[in-house]
């Protein structure tokens, strides 16, 4: 874009846009590698906020144990980054995106890429699907949520009961 000359300011690019300041960027990278090396701490940051494949690059190197997306679709703009860790912060149904996710963990070797699971009605379409195609099984993470929230589990018994089907069902693996 420099050797453009192109000026966010003057109207030259399409908004909504970001400007990071590299030196800024570079004292945000150290402070936070040394706070999570500090602490024992990793995180996995929410790529699907810039879908930038260059900061998931960087973050990844500074130490994060993984990048945090949207979408089964998002999981490959991650992967070319350098992630083999990828969190994907919503629930996954579809028959195409479940496919499109055993899909990808088969071409890509130890890829580590759970989403949430948050009802039953969720596993049982995954458990449709697992049946009709006979794929691997998928990964998922249980959901909390809180009572009148958008999503998922509102009581510890529904946690309970939804994390002991999720463990019984052989569409799924619960790892968290």
């Amino acid at each position: 874009i420099a050797g453009k000359s192109w000026n966010v300011l003057k109207g030259d690019l399409p908004l909504p846009a970001a400007v990071i300041r590299k030196a800024r960027l570079d004292a945000n990278s150290t402070w936070m590698s040394g706070f999570l090396e500090r602490n024992g701490l990793a995180i996995a940051p929410h790529g699907k906020t810039t879908m930038s494949p260059q900061l998931f690059a960087r973050q990844l190197a500074a130490g994060a144990w993984g990048i945090t997306v949207a979408s089964v679709g998002q999981v490959s703009i991650a992967i070319a980054a350098g992630a083999r860790r990828v969190l994907i912060a919503n629930q996954v149904l579809q028959a195409v995106e479940l496919s499109a996710l055993v899909a990808l963990r088969r071409d890509k070797p130890g890829l580590v890429a759970p989403f949430l699971l948050d009802s039953p009605a969720q596993l049982a379409a995954i458990e449709a699907w697992h049946t009709q195609t006979g794929a691997a099984p998928v990964d998922v993470l249980l959901e909390l949520g809180l009572a009148g929230g958008r999503t998922g589990c509102r009581t510890d018994a529904e946690a309970l009961a939804l994390a002991r089907s999720a463990r019984h069902s052989p569409a799924v693996r619960l790892i968290g």
